[in-house]
């Protein structure tokens, strides 16, 4: 396994994986204003009870159509998942989860998107499990089982 080294650009992208080359984000000053990122397991499809890396639930029905707007309106959508966390995950678990969720995706969505576990400056995320805070005041403005 490679030692730990910051993201390398290659002509101006953000690679997610370092050294893959496959899976890239694009760069953070471009002018696009922001990114949907989606969370994958309990938000885009249902979260399979025990856990099992190897599957991947049914699709949530409201969150499909949701992301179906977004296509519908080009805007720019990633997956958002902890299954690819270098951190907690082997190469040979990452590479099955990015083939899993790739295969999910355009079996339900018709297409694939890019994957990641790491935030974006110009993300807007949309998670099962976080928390709102109030900009630069540490404020919650939403907890767990609470609606914005």
């Amino acid at each position: 396994m490679k030692p730990y080294s910051n993201p390398k650009k290659q002509n101006g992208r953000v690679i997610t994986q370092p050294g893959s080359g496959k899976h890239r984000l694009v760069d953070p000053y471009e002018t696009h204003n922001s990114y949907k990122f989606i969370d994958f397991d309990g938000t885009l499809a249902k979260e399979v009870e025990p856990y099992n890396p190897r599957e991947a639930g049914p699709p949530i029905s409201s969150t499909i159509k949701l992301v179906k707007q977004w296509m519908k309106d080009r805007e720019k959508i990633v997956i958002f998942t902890s299954r690819v966390c270098s951190t907690a995950h082997t190469i040979t678990e990452i590479r099955y989860a990015r083939k899993l969720i790739t295969a999910w995706c355009r079996h339900y969505l018709g297409r694939s998107f890019p994957i990641t576990a790491e935030k974006h400056p110009k993300a807007i995320m949309y998670d099962n499990r976080a928390h709102r805070i109030e900009t630069n005041t540490g404020k919650i403005l939403a907890q767990e089982n609470e609606k914005v």
